[in-house]
């Protein structure tokens, strides 16, 4: 893949940072329906960030006595250093970032393509959780073999049998796909029982140790990834 330009480096952020004037998006985004390695690119830079900025969402406030200011910067410089290293090296399994970009809707399961999917939410808004649930049928429709849904931060919700406003259609996912299997992150379940509430998933989740460590696992197994 052709090396991004500094200026279309710049030009994705900002884009992504909502920073672009009509025409500006306008063009960048016919570009991005017309360019494979820029669409790459954006998506290698819109997870990163995210994953990046969500690492450690639900982690616990380490005291200032455990763990000085140096070296909490330093242990969150390794953590997003791994991150970077994973999306980076494996942008090529990245099927995409959200559909608005023009990006297709699937990769396809062709000859030499992993068919092994994991599709990440992390988002509160109940249509984006809807969305994410549609996304995880076709894929299944499609003929992927393995396919993943993981939950975290505001997005546990959908996987909370005590939560969600889709718990039938879950549980019925799971009755009828056998290879699919969902993940709520164990840091944000954590995070929320320490603040005295208990979550209850619907049965057939599983608890992930930590989102993030789950998803830079599957990308350096060959899974492809997709932001829901």
């Amino acid at each position: 893949m052709k090396s991004l330009s500094e200026l279309d480096e710049i030009r994705i952020n900002a884009l992504l940072d909502g920073e672009l004037d009509g025409d500006e998006r306008a063009a960048l985004l016919e570009r991005l329906e017309n360019e494979p390695g820029l669409r790459v690119a954006h998506s290698r830079l819109a997870i990163t960030r995210d994953l990046v900025a969500h690492a450690w969402d639900d982690a616990e406030p380490p005291s200032r006595e455990k763990y000085p200011p140096q070296r909490r910067r330093r242990r969150f410089t390794v953590a997003a250093a791994m991150i970077l290293l994973a999306v980076g090296f494996f942008a090529g399994r990245i099927i995409g970032p959200e559909p608005v970009v023009g990006v297709p809707s699937s990769a396809g399961t062709g000859q030499g393509q992993s068919d092994q999917v994991i599709v990440h939410i992390m988002d509160a808004d109940p249509a984006r959780q809807r969305a994410a649930l549609d996304r995880v049928e076709t894929l299944l429709a499609e003929g992927y073999q393995r396919v993943e849904l993981v939950a975290h931060s505001e997005a546990l919700d959908l996987l909370r049998s005590d939560r969600s406003a889709d718990a039938g259609r879950v549980r019925e996912l799971i009755g009828a796909h056998p290879d699919l299997r969902l993940f709520a992150c164990g840091n944000t379940i954590a995070r929320l029982e320490r603040q005295g509430e208990r979550v209850q998933l619907i049965e057939g989740t599983v608890r992930a140790s930590s989102a993030v460590d789950h998803i830079v696992d599957r990308l350096q197994n060959g899974w492809h990834y997709i932001k829901a």
